[in-house]
């Protein structure tokens, strides 16, 4: 069991490594007004998905 828990603790921190790669990237290629609201839309977008799947009265998979 250890070994799966490393593999994906690995796996987990390799992929958020992107993060500020893509942050930069996305604030090289617009204006810093743009990039704020892509994210804010990216923001919300998650917690509207969030709340459909797990918090919403009768959700599939409730916590």
């Amino acid at each position: 069991m250890p070994n799966r828990l490393a593999g994906v603790i690995g796996w987990t921190a390799a992929i958020a490594a992107f993060g500020p790669f893509f942050f930069g990237v996305g604030l090289t290629l617009m204006s810093p007004q743009v990039f704020f609201w892509i994210g804010a839309a990216f923001a919300v977008m998650c917690i509207a998905i969030t709340w459909f799947r797990y918090a919403r009265p009768g959700a599939p998979k409730p916590s």
